[in-house]
């Protein structure tokens, strides 16, 4: 089974679902299932190896969704918070879910 963006994107969240698997300022730290990540290794870790651009289109999407060029400048923010990443990744999967 191919997994589509709004794929990626759920199982993305799902590995940072509490706020201590999401982490700032590093794309990750710790290992196995206590691993915190940022928003984009979470999609990177959630997407195929074999389709780079399944990646890139569910990165963009969260950026898309978050209203910025540059997601990992705005998952580092010291302003941002794990709901608000939370709620950014709902809405990216309920755009990518209208896109199908």
């Amino acid at each position: 089974m191919s997994k589509d963006v709004a794929d990626v994107l759920r199982v993305a969240q799902q590995l940072i679902h509490r706020p201590e698997l999401w982490c700032q300022g590093v794309s990750s730290r710790g290992f196995g299932k206590t691993m915190a990540r940022c928003a984009s290794k979470a999609i990177s870790d959630a997407a195929d190896t074999s389709d780079p651009g399944l990646r890139w289109a569910a990165d963009s999407s969260l950026a898309s969704a978050a209203g910025v060029d540059i997601l990992v400048l705005w998952n580092d923010a010291w302003e941002r918070t794990h709901e608000e990443i939370m709620g950014t990744f709902d809405r990216a999967m309920e755009l990518a879910q209208k896109r199908l």
